[in-house]
């Protein structure tokens, strides 16, 4: 494998270990479970919303992002160029590009359980615009004022924000998942090449 290669793979399981010790998709999948709504006083509906902690989230979401750039040799736009390097088994090489096109499989459907129109007219995200848009037009960066206008609309109410926010949650649990595959992969790699 070439040197830049085997850097690729380690910088990927250095990365996915800190990831792992923040434990992400475990708090997600303890907190984010749905919500309740109870009557208050003065007979209104209060509905309370089950999401992540904000601040353990925010911490490990630096990370995640480099795996959903392009400009990071590991991440999932740039397995396809990383798996060219012959000297990469069969095997390991078919298995990335298998995680790789889960990932895409995954950021190009629809959530199942939002109705179109349900952030507006003609408004339908897939998975990957959920992701995007909130990571960086709310969480990480908020500079791309395309994204910070179109998360302000899709989260222009309570209950809508926090529907898009659960989705985005639940969506960053499974791409860790992914990424957690990727670098198993990765030490597999690395140990039978060493």
């Amino acid at each position: 494998m070439k040197d830049n290669t085997r850097q690729a793979l380690e910088d990927c399981v250095e990365k996915t270990d800190k990831l792992r010790e923040m434990k992400l998709d475990e708090h997600i999948v303890q907190t984010v479970k749905g919500f309740r709504g109870q009557r208050t006083e003065n007979d209104e509906w209060e509905i309370e919303f089950d999401l992540p902690d904000g601040e353990k989230g925010d911490a490990s979401l630096f990370t995640l992002r480099l795996f959903l750039q392009h400009n990071e040799n590991y991440s999932f736009p740039q397995i396809q160029h990383l798996i060219t390097d012959q000297g990469l088994s069969s095997e390991f090489r078919s298995q990335m590009a298998g995680v790789r096109q889960e990932y895409f499989d995954l950021i190009n459907h629809h959530p199942a359980d939002i109705q179109e129109d349900f952030f507006g007219v003609g408004e339908y995200p897939t998975l990957g615009e959920i992701l995007n848009v909130v990571l960086n037009g709310a969480m990480a960066h908020t500079n791309d004022q395309n994204k910070r206008r179109k998360y302000k609309n899709w989260a222009r109410d309570g209950v809508r924000k926090n529907v898009l926010l659960q989705h985005f949650w639940f969506i960053v649990a499974i791409v860790l998942r992914l990424i957690y595959r990727i670098s198993d992969l990765c030490k597999e790699e690395l140990n039978r090449q060493s």
